[in-house]
């Protein structure tokens, strides 16, 4: 029988040399992207954590030969010695629950500050050097529980930015003192989602508007750009996930809209929709709250674009502005434990499972072949309709 194949999401990367290293959001993997030839190569998994486990990760950094991931529904960092081949689970001391979402990290020197989501669960202290992670129980205690971290920036030796979920607000925080310096409040109708910085202003992308502004923080000026013809896709969540700066363009990364798009500067627009590759096309309804594409890393000549809900890695030419694709699939050949997981997704929310990948019933008993009782037996909506494609042929 033929091998199942997966589609490979991932939220954030990280590149060595000519590697780039991720983890599979729908279960547990750790993969690389050769960028020469842009093949992928199965890692590693971590085997303290489910093989089904979703989302373990969305932040990730490179030292000295080792990759740690930081915690979302998870509450260790996990380590990868890349020299080594050898893993460890760096517990985060005092936090007693298991989902921890961490929403940014900064680094200063050999610590790595760890700012959750839900700014609550607190801001955590790793250090590089002894492998410790402890709460900084002064920084956390700053805010208040319903305040909510969307993106967090190093403006200084000693302070930092956030920009707080679903507000119109910004807060600097000193990190030696412990205190909140300033809060900046925006325009009443600025619902921030996410914050890219261009290492001159900040750029607000929000939950719901296709307006995207334009903060200079150094002069304290905000400037819109208007999308006023909008193409979304089902359903309307967040309309951008984050932005790509070039030296001569900027690229609009999609959340819940069609296309990549462009900023134009001078009409102070958003437009200019990328074409994308011939077999293009979404993939997995289960994962229909996510950005489209989330992730990217800039190489000399070209952008690799990453998929979070899209069947394709892209491959954006700066020279050329043209877009390739290559679907981005991993087989039961590649990892071993993929039937596994596959078992598990069947009988339960089947995040991993394509539809495409219920080819035939045969396939489809293959996977569900399990010991448990029928009474247990959750299988993918799709089975019934292939049962009688398959039976009346």
């Amino acid at each position: 029988m033929k091998d199942s194949n997966v589609y490979l999401k991932l939220l954030d990367c990280c590149q060595v040399g000519n590697r780039v290293y991720f983890l599979s959001i729908t279960f547990n993997g750790l993969f690389y992207l050769d960028i020469e030839d842009f093949s992928i190569h199965f890692v590693h998994n971590f085997s303290f954590e489910r093989k089904n486990i979703q989302v373990l990760s969305e932040l990730s950094l490179y030292h000295e030969n080792a990759l740690y991931f930081f915690p979302h529904s998870t509450n260790v960092i996990m380590k990868y010695d890349i020299m080594k081949r050898h893993e460890e689970s760096i517990p985060m001391n005092g936090y007693r629950w298991k989902f921890f979402a961490a929403a940014g990290i900064i680094r200063q020197h050999n610590l790595v500050y760890i700012f959750s989501l839900h700014l609550k669960n607190g801001i955590y202290v790793f250090n590089l050097q002894n492998q410790n992670v402890e709460k900084d129980r002064k920084l956390s205690s700053l805010f208040e529980d319903d305040s909510v971290c969307s993106s967090v920036f190093l403006i200084n030796d000693n302070c930092v930015l956030i920009s707080m979920l679903g507000t119109n607000r910004f807060v600097e925080v000193n990190l030696d003192t412990k205190q909140i310096i300033s809060v900046k409040t925006l325009n009443a109708d600025i619902d921030i989602y996410s914050v890219c910085y261009d290492g001159n202003s900040y750029w607000i992308l929000s939950r719901c508007s296709t307006d995207i502004y334009e903060w200079n923080r150094e002069n304290d000026t905000l400037q819109v750009y208007k999308n006023e013809n909008a193409i979304w896709e089902e359903p309307k969540y967040r309309p951008y996930s984050t932005m790509i700066f070039l030296e001569d363009e900027i690229l609009v990364l999609n959340g819940s809209l069609k296309s990549i798009l462009h900023v134009n500067k001078e009409k102070k627009t958003i437009d200019d929709p990328i074409v994308m590759p011939q077999g293009y096309r979404l993939v997995n309804d289960n994962l229909n709250h996510l950005n489209i594409y989330n992730c990217y890393t800039v190489l000399d000549d070209k952008v690799l674009i990453y998929p979070c809900r899209g069947n394709m890695l892209l491959i954006y030419d700066k020279a050329t502005r043209s877009m390739l694709g290559k679907e981005f699939t991993v087989s039961e050949t590649e990892v071993t434990y993929l039937k596994e997981v596959l078992q598990e997704d069947f009988m339960g929310e089947k995040i991993c499972t394509e539809n495409e990948n219920l080819d035939t019933l045969d396939r489809f008993l293959q996977i569900v072949e399990t010991n448990q009782s029928p009474s247990q037996l959750s299988v993918a909506e799709d089975i019934g309709q292939l049962i009688f494609e398959q039976t009346i042929k």
